[in-house]
């Protein structure tokens, strides 16, 4: 059986959706007889948005894609061959190239066609599968995987070899991605590591490019393919554009942490919240540490809050949220001075007060989201003891999250008026810095 091979390698990118991707490719016809066309299906609904269709002296001249059942098609049709016969002789290379709309495209299968556009017989696809990892301090990992598999259902070893590579501050063009740029091919370097790796079936190779790749750097890969002996060999280029992995709010059972990933946040049992920051997110359930009156936590004040106050108040009861609870006049202590806020909270003379006790780390914290403008609240930065101590900044900022307005200055036990100025999307408060200190910050409507 005459048998016409294509040996290609597909790149999957899978950090991040904004990465730009573009792969050209020698494809060279090993086979023993001539090929027309060449057909590529790529997995999914994709949308090309550019393609190389060849060199001069051997170019398609056609090119059109679209949906083959759930995947795509795209075919390449027409050599143009001046002085020569139209077709793809054995030994012969073509070079193609393209780009999708989502910056990335996972090949399920290429093949040569006949002069009728139908699939020549034996064809088949040596897929070397990478995955690309970038790290927020710059390192790149590159992963080989082999999971060749034959239309017979054959596993071979693959080698790659000669694996160079160069970063740029922009990308190059599509078209020249190519064995023919010579400024591009003489500035791509041997990758360490790469000179000739063998792959088995269902064995991955990692290379770590010892250089930082900057956040917006294009990187262009070059590399040598083989398979058996007895198939083919192809050439490759690809070039990507590195951003950095999607950071967030991590929620965890006592903290925020901001600037992680989702591994990172899976890795410490938290909850990702993509593109959040601590500074402005409450997490879900993070409610408020407690209502000024409403003692035993039913969410009303009312007489059954009596028994738990009285108990606080002669010290039956040291549970940190009834104490908080039972703090009526804010002053980080439950003494005879919170009897008479007390009594004014049960006969509904005043609003209640609403606290957070958090750590002195100078983030931005929202206690008001969608406030409106002209309202004013009591504000007040409560003593608590030698560890609850940090002075405390309120301000309002628009849903660009810069400050509009004044912003008030409260230095422990002080309170505040502040007035909700237009504008504002939410009103925050940020306890200055202070390692191993608790800031105890607390607001009233008015």
């Amino acid at each position: 059986m005459n048998r016409v091979c294509i040996l290609c390698w597909f790149a999957l990118l899978t950090i991040g959706s904004a990465m730009a991707y573009d792969v050209n490719k020698d494809l060279r016809n090993i086979g023993g007889q001539p090929a027309h066309d060449l057909g590529v299906v790529l997995s999914g609904q994709e949308s090309v948005i550019n393609h190389y269709d060849g060199y001069y002296e051997r170019r398609f001249g056609a090119f059109a894609w679209g949906p083959s059942g759930p995947n795509t098609l795209l075919r390449w049709q027409n050599v143009i061959e001046p002085g020569g016969n139209g077709q793809i002789d054995p030994g012969e290379v073509v070079h193609v190239g393209w780009s999708t709309a989502d910056h990335s495209s996972n090949v399920l299968d290429m093949y040569w066609t006949d002069a009728s556009g139908n699939r020549i017989p034996g064809s088949k696809i040596y897929n070397i599968t990478t995955d690309w990892t970038y790290e927020t301090a710059g390192l790149l990992v590159i992963s080989f995987e082999n999971i060749f598999t034959t239309e017979w259902g054959e596993q071979q070893p693959i080698h790659i070899m000669e694996v160079a590579l160069g970063m740029f501050p922009q990308p190059w063009p599509l078209e020249l991605l190519n064995a023919r740029n010579t400024e591009l091919n003489m500035m791509l370097q041997p990758l360490p590591g790469g000179e000739h790796i063998v792959i088995l079936p269902g064995q991955r190779f990692d290379l770590t490019v010892p250089m930082p790749i900057p956040p917006g750097a294009a990187v262009v890969l070059r590399y040598r393919v083989t398979g058996p002996a007895d198939a083919a060999e192809a050439i490759d280029w690809v070039q990507f554009v590195v951003e950095p992995p999607a950071v967030g709010a991590c929620c965890l059972s006592t903290s925020c942490d901001s600037n992680l990933t989702p591994e990172q946040c899976a890795y410490l049992g938290g909850t990702f919240f993509p593109g959040a920051s601590c500074d402005l997110f409450i997490c879900p359930g993070e409610e408020t540490r407690c209502t000024q009156g409403d003692v035993n936590g039913d969410g009303l004040i009312n007489a059954f809050d009596i028994d738990p106050f009285v108990g606080v108040l002669v010290g039956q009861i040291t549970d940190p949220d009834y104490m908080c609870s039972a703090d009526t006049n804010g002053d980080g202590v439950v003494t005879a001075f919170d009897i008479d806020p007390f009594v004014a909270l049960l006969a509904g003379a005043g609003n209640p007060w609403f606290g957070y006790e958090k750590p002195c780390d100078g983030n931005n914290r929202v206690f008001v989201a969608n406030p409106t403008a002209g309202t004013s609240y009591f504000v007040r930065a409560s003593k608590g003891g030698v560890n609850s101590d940090c002075p405390v900044t309120v301000e309002a900022l628009n849903a660009s999250n810069n400050v509009v307005g004044a912003r008030l200055e409260l230095q422990p036990g002080d309170v505040g008026d502040f007035t909700v100025p237009n504008m504002a999307a939410k009103l925050v408060y940020r306890c200055h810095r202070s390692p191993d200190h608790t800031c105890r910050f607390e607001w009233q409507k008015q």
